[in-house]
């Protein structure tokens, strides 16, 4: 029964190496990243080449669970430094905030405060406690809504992720300009889906399907108006790549087949 294991598994390595191994969409655990390294080294004792990095897609939802919780986990310590010390509050234009008032609450952890007491009576939120709340809520509906657009697809494609994350970014980039309040939130989400973007640029795979198998109505137009001049090229370069490699893989069927 062994050998018929081990025979099983050969026979289906082989069937991967000659369809070419495709792409893994997997949560950002550390345990994954274990799993492809793994995954990679019995590939390679088997000759079959296999890029950890470019083959790993990451789990964008996750992601955005990932940059949201960090935003809830260190609120009470951003830096208010550069806020100026007042400020007036967009909901009521009459109301003005003060920074060392505001700060103060924050220290409080309302969201504590809000979820950990279930006899609320006995502890209720003052005015800037629900300022500190508001602002939260702000900030956290951005990553929220870009949450939503991915997970309500039936039948979600990575060339539909891109530009929701990417839009993403770019609206909380946008609020932390226009807004300076919620910058030292921002900050701590931004960090981290940074760091997640880079991982983007070190594989073909989302230049691929942005350019293969996106939308017609959007095709090659978003990697134009929205990636840098050296990433365009980065991606014409991986398409011509993956279109060579296909006409080789195709030639080498035919003549095997005559």
């Amino acid at each position: 029964i062994c050998e018929l294991i081990i025979e099983a598994w050969w026979q289906y390595f082989l069937m991967l190496k000659d369809d070419l191994i495709s792409h893994f969409t997997l949560d950002n655990a550390h345990n994954n990243d274990t799993t492809m390294r793994e995954l990679s080294r019995l590939l390679t004792l088997h000759g079959i080449d296999f890029d950890l990095v470019d083959h790993h897609i990451i789990c964008f939802p996750h992601v955005l669970n990932i940059c949201s919780g960090h935003v809830t986990d260190e609120y009470m310590a951003v830096d208010f430094t550069s806020i100026s010390e007042a400020w007036v509050d967009p909901l009521d234009g009459n109301k003005v905030i003060d920074k060392d008032a505001y700060i103060e609450a924050l220290q409080c952890d309302p969201i504590a405060l809000g979820s950990l007491h279930r006899d609320i009576a006995n502890k209720q939120l003052d005015d800037m406690d629900w300022q500190v709340l508001q602002d939260m809520e702000v900030v956290l509906e951005i990553p929220r809504s870009a949450q939503q657009c991915m997970l309500g697809e039936s039948f979600p494609l990575l060339s539909h992720v891109v530009p929701s994350f990417e839009t993403f970014m770019a609206q909380w980039e946008q609020l932390s300009l226009n807004k300076p309040r919620f910058a030292p939130y921002i900050k701590i989400g931004l960090h981290h889906a940074r760091s997640y973007y880079q991982h983007m640029g070190e594989t073909n795979a989302y230049a691929i399907v942005m350019h293969k198998f996106v939308d017609l109505t959007i095709h090659f137009t978003w990697i134009e108006l929205n990636w840098e001049e050296f990433e365009v090229h980065k991606v014409k370069r991986a398409v011509l790549n993956m279109v060579h490699l296909s006409f080789i893989i195709i030639a080498n069927g035919l003549n095997a087949n005559t």
